[in-house]
């Protein structure tokens, strides 16, 4: 189950694992990078909290889920600025400064 936007517009028409031409992008044995969100279901004091993981990327042509071929990051939706189709390493690197940009913020 992954929402990703088959028209382009930044929000999903639904849950589908399938692109505009009707083929299946989500591949078994394949890698992606893949930016996750924790949603808290319920808390319980005896027994804790239950936390489910939901993909981020709401505004994503990808939902957050981004394939790699050949050491090329997919990004479809050029979401970073970056291209379309990026080194993993520079992708990386990227997300890596992006992170640290916010960590280090006000420092």
């Amino acid at each position: 189950y992954w929402f990703r936007d088959s028209n382009g517009v930044g929000h999903p028409e639904g849950p589908t694992l399938t692109d505009t031409n009707g083929v299946t992008w989500l591949k078994p044995g394949k890698e992606y990078i893949v930016f996750l969100i924790p949603t808290l279901l319920c808390a319980n004091i005896s027994s804790g909290m239950y936390i489910e993981i939901w993909p981020y990327g709401s505004y994503s042509l990808s939902g957050g889920m981004f394939p790699i071929e050949n050491g090329i990051v997919y990004d479809e939706g050029n979401d970073f600025g970056l291209g379309q189709y990026v080194p993993v390493e520079i992708f990386k690197a990227k997300i890596r400064e992006i992170i640290l940009a916010i960590t280090t913020y006000g420092d």
